[in-house]
């Protein structure tokens, strides 16, 4: 697979306006996830003889809150990237379509009919399975790593010493090998 699919497969389902909800809404679920740690890691108390900041009921109800709030982007998210991927897939299989159904006679001629079905077929699979996923994925493995990252400046802002380095030598090693 080609890295141009990506953006065609992007813009093809109402020019890529549905991206930004779906980008908000696993945003949103990555706060209220930390939000929900934070929750938890700040109303405990440190030992057993300490008491609690705030009642038990009341941190409950703020977990449940904050748990229903990441259920309902969740949702929001899987459904906009369901229906961005359904018509994305739609519009490209009529492209498909319409250039079979535009092409030369000498096309046909030369082609055996199985192998252009074959052909279509796996590829509107993949444009099907394989895409929406590996995109959606990839973004949402993004916006976790900036939350890990902003939780981990805020806590111990001493990692991004060995980190910085850690990254330039991955990089600099991807790119040497990627030469080769």
């Amino acid at each position: 697979m080609e890295g141009s699919c990506f953006p065609t497969f992007i813009t093809a389902a109402y020019k890529g306006a549905l991206i930004p909800i779906i980008v908000a809404s696993q945003i949103m679920f990555q706060v209220l996830k930390i939000g929900g740690n934070y929750c938890m890691a700040w109303s405990t108390p440190p030992t057993e003889n300490q008491k609690t900041r705030i009642s038990s009921t009341i941190i409950l109800l703020v977990y449940i809150v904050l748990a229903i709030g990441s259920s309902v982007c969740v949702l929001v998210r899987s459904l906009f990237l369901a229906t961005a991927a359904l018509e994305a897939s739609q519009r490209i299989f009529t492209s498909m379509l319409t250039c079979i159904f535009h092409a030369p006679m000498s096309f046909f001629d030369s082609t055996p009919s199985g192998r252009i079905l074959n052909r279509a077929s796996s590829d509107q699979s993949t444009v099907d399975t394989d895409i929406p996923y590996r995109l959606g994925g990839l973004a949402f493995a993004v916006i976790q790593l900036f939350g890990i990252v902003i939780v981990m400046s805020q806590v111990a802002w001493q990692v991004f010493v060995v980190l910085i380095p850690v990254v330039i030598i991955c990089i600099w090693y991807q790119v040497s090998n990627t030469a080769t």
